[in-house]
């Protein structure tokens, strides 16, 4: 299921804020330029800015542009928001918009309990030759009001989309692809999306394989815990049975490997633990069928993920 994040920007010095005006910064591997906040830099593990002292982030991602019409949907109904929304364990509080050169950009506020800690969540839709998204998680005392947070969205720009060349060179990790999977997408400089269609899969019976990079350091004492968490968060797996679950070295790390189905679909996923506390997760998904014939090619792919740092 397509999901987007928003882009937002700052342009002038307000009260409890602790963003300066300043020239806007083109986020790379991305459409969008927005002004960079005091006490934040930009990322090399995801497309966006990250303060170091709170853990709080801007985060942009972009989808295809078809994804537009069907986000819009969620961003316009506040009982469709809190379902939609709700499913991935955001707390939608409100509905709001910002006008923009001409353009009304949505925004979804709410709350979402991260470890332990409640994160405050701003999420703006943008549309430009891509879906574009930027979505502030907001952490700690000296955390961006909503009047700051408003006013950086006000000055959000979005320009032309980077190539997909451009974009694998960001992420923060390498892999070979293998045949039949071929490289469709990079989304937010941290996730990466192989398919073995053109287009969409409709059915959802096609093989389908991402490799993502957390945006957000944990600590993960238990893997197998952690990754049955994970498998629960995968639309459709709410109830799975657990086929086979493995430790296995991953991105040259003691990582896990788990093969879980439902009635109609299967799942392949990895997870390794870096040393800087972030973790990088593979999943393939597919009818049982069909990942049945690429697990030998997603275990040759997932041996290929190496960090760069």
């Amino acid at each position: 299921m397509i999901k987007a994040k928003c882009i937002l920007l700052l342009t002038v010095i307000l009260s409890f804020s602790s963003w300066a005006a300043q020239d806007r910064v083109h986020v790379p591997g991305t459409s969008a330029s927005m002004e960079q906040p005091n006490g934040f830099k930009l990322s090399d593990s995801f497309a966006g800015f990250i303060n170091a002292k709170n853990n709080s982030s801007v985060v942009v991602m972009e989808l295809p542009l078809e994804a537009f019409d069907q986000l819009s949907v969620l961003f316009s109904d506040l009982d469709m928001a809190k379902q939609g929304f709700g499913k991935q364990g955001l707390a939608v509080l409100e509905l709001s918009s910002v006008e923009l050169d001409g353009y009304k950009a949505p925004i979804v506020i709410g709350t979402q309990a991260i470890s332990g800690v409640s994160v405050g969540k701003y999420i703006a839709l943008f549309k430009g030759q891509k879906t574009v998204m930027v979505t502030y998680n907001i952490m700690g005392k000296d955390a961006l009001d909503k009047t700051a947070v408003m006013n950086s969205i006000k000055n959000i720009q979005i320009g032309n989309a980077a190539s997909l060349s451009e974009k694998i060179t960001l992420l923060p990790f390498t892999f070979e692809p293998e045949t039949p999977f071929k490289v469709a997408d990079v989304m937010g400089n941290s996730t990466v999306s192989l398919t073995t269609f053109d287009g969409m899969d409709k059915s959802g019976e096609k093989p389908l394989l991402i490799i993502a990079s957390s945006i957000s350091q944990s600590r993960i004492p238990d893997q197998s815990k952690h990754a049955k968490t994970l498998l629960k968060s995968i639309k459709g797996f709410e109830d799975h049975k657990i086929i086979s679950e493995d430790k296995v070295s991953f991105v040259g790390k003691n990582g896990y490997r788990t093969v879980a189905k439902t009635s109609n679909q299967a799942v392949i996923q990895y997870i390794g633990t870096l040393d800087n506390g972030y973790y990088i997760r593979l999943i393939s998904m597919g009818s049982p069928e069909e990942i049945e014939k690429v697990t030998k090619t997603v275990d040759t792919i997932a041996k290929s993920v190496t960090p760069k740092k």
